[in-house]
């Protein structure tokens, strides 16, 4: 009688099983991967879309806002004002209201401490002309105007021609730091148009550039005129008691005649400082001429 090995057969099958599973779930795992990636394509592909439009959306209602704003006339952007700006606001809509109203509900030192935060002489009324100024000279003339004038302090117009007509330095040359605006024109080489139309008109241009630096120094004159009128001012006050001695009433009725002043227009630049207005509108300005909507009240 023959005997089979049960348990031999048994344990051969068992591994194959185990290799058939192990086969079936990495085969498994590889196709949740795919799916999964799949997935995170899809998703990534639906938000880029999603940020195309959402972009579109945004130009669109930039251009409905500019649109909205430009028709109602109101600017775009609102920045908060400068220190100077806001406390004289400050004093004059809320301060002297309520020292008028309820004359106890402010004192005189709060009175001194904010009127010294704009008066001629405080820091925030030399820092702001000294702002506005910079913003004039700054723009005085365009950017490529700037370039030309730079130019022309380190070259002559002749000498500009006579660098346009020679032959360009070695590319060694630029590897070098610039000393002056000139060493730059070896880099550039002009169209014979360009060259003929600076060789007619070169000079006048030069003697505008002329002009606008001696109006430039003329402003910054004028400003470092006013800074230092202002310290005069200063000294005249603190050699006085009339700015420390002035009681609630007085500062209150000061109050009064200032609003008085502005409603009727007697606080305008033109009245102030004998400014003459400027009528034509298609005329050059002459002298001290202002025009009446160039300057708020």
């Amino acid at each position: 009688m023959e005997i089979k090995d049960t348990n031999s057969n048994s344990s051969c099958s068992k591994p194959n099983a185990e290799r058939k599973s192990g086969k079936l779930r990495s085969k498994e795992y590889r196709k949740r991967r795919k799916e999964y990636i799949k997935n995170i394509e899809q998703k990534v592909e639906g938000l880029e879309q999603e940020i195309k439009d959402l972009r579109k959306e945004n130009l669109m209602l930039k251009e409905k806002i500019g649109t909205i704003t430009k028709n109602s006339g109101f600017q775009r952007v609102h920045r908060p004002e400068h220190p100077l700006i806001e406390t004289q606001n400050y004093m004059k809509n809320t301060f002297m209201k309520n020292l008028r109203k309820e004359p106890d509900s402010v004192t005189l030192s709060m009175y001194h401490q904010y009127s010294d935060q704009y008066k001629e002489w405080s820091d925030n009324r030399r820092n702001y002309i000294k702002e506005q100024f910079d913003k004039i000279i700054n723009e005085v003339v365009p950017f490529e105007t700037k370039c030309y004038q730079a130019l022309f302090k380190s070259i002559t117009l002749k000498d500009l021609l006579k660098n346009q007509d020679a032959k360009r330095r070695h590319r060694k040359f630029f590897e070098k730091a610039f000393e002056s605006p000139k060493d730059i024109l070896w880099k550039i080489k002009f169209s014979e148009t360009f060259k003929g139309k600076t060789r007619e008109f070169g000079s006048n241009f030069v003697k505008i550039l002329k002009r606008y630096q001696s109006i430039v120094k003329g402003i910054v004159t004028q400003r470092n005129r006013l800074l230092n009128l202002y310290l005069e001012a200063k000294e005249m006050y603190e050699g006085s008691d009339c700015y420390l001695s002035s009681s609630k009433e007085d500062i209150a009725n000061s109050g009064i005649m200032n609003e008085t002043f502005e409603e009727n227009g007697f606080l305008k630049p033109q009245f102030l400082w004998n400014l003459p207005t400027k009528k034509a509108k298609h005329t050059p300005y002459q002298d001290a001429e202002l025009s009446d909507n160039s300057l708020p009240s």
